[in-house]
This record gives structure tokens, sequence and C-alpha cells, in this order.
């Protein structure tokens, strides 16, 4: 009951502080990351927002303990590697960087590798058992 409720919340929270943008799927390599995903991982809500200019929100909600995290930072992504590298930057929440690999399972889908906090250590390979998967919300402005 309280998952929607948080779920509800945080939309809310991007609508109207007008910082929410519509995904542009016309250009798969470079666009196709931009908008809001959401998914569950390690019990905890989570909602990845990629803005265009490179800018990331990153939110966990513990429904259990009622707290919420939020991560911003910028975001790199490199669609000639292969696996997909994507790093986060400039996080004023965290003291380094974090590190991780893509991949893109269809429009609606994307999975994402356990963090790093550093280059050299980033996953090289998918483990279903820890990978964080995420579903693309499909929220258009005024629609909410």
């Amino acid at each position: 009951m309280k998952r929607p409720f948080f779920i509800l919340m945080i939309l809310l929270i991007f609508y109207f502080s007008n910082i929410f943008t519509v995904s542009c799927e016309s250009n798969l390599k470079n666009d196709f990351i931009y908008g809001i995903w959401e998914g569950v991982h390690n019990e905890k809500n989570v909602i990845y927002k990629f803005n265009k200019g490179e800018s990331c929100e990153f939110i966990y909600m513990n429904s259990k303990s009622d707290t919420i995290e939020f991560i911003q930072g910028n975001f790199e992504i490199n669609f000639k590697n292969n696996p997909i590298s994507l790093s986060v930057k400039n996080i004023p929440q965290l003291n380094h960087p974090l590190y991780t690999i893509v991949n893109f399972e269809n429009s609606e889908y994307i999975r994402l590798a356990n963090f790093s906090p550093r280059w050299k250590i980033r996953p090289i390979a998918f483990d279903r058992k820890t990978d964080i998967v995420l579903k693309r919300q499909k929220i258009l402005k005024g629609k909410i």
C-alpha cells in the first residue's frame, strides 16, 4: 500500500518541479536513455531519471523504514563499448563516481549491472541475481 503512494509522490515532484523529460525514442543510440525508469533493487523501489544535457537523478525509496535517498550527477554513456558503459560523475552525495554497464533489453526495459566506485573494477558482465532491471515510465506532460 505504501509503494503506490511513494511512486505517486515522486512522480508529482518531478512534474511540479518542472524537471521531468519526455523521452525521445527517435534516436535509439543517444536519446534512448532519456526519461524516467523505475524498478526494485535490494528491497528498495528505485527511480532513475536521465535528462537531456546528461544530468541524472537516482531515487531509492525504502518502504520498510520510510526513507528516501537521492543521488544526482552527470552521466556519460558509451554505445561504442560492448557492453555499453555508463558512468555517473560529479555526485555531491558521494566522494566518488559510479561505473556500470547497461543493456537495453527492448524499448521498455533496461538492465544495469551493480555500480562500482572505480573505473577499473566496473562490471564486465551481467549477473541476473544482482542486476538492476528498470521499466520505462510513459509519462506525458499534463497526463498525471
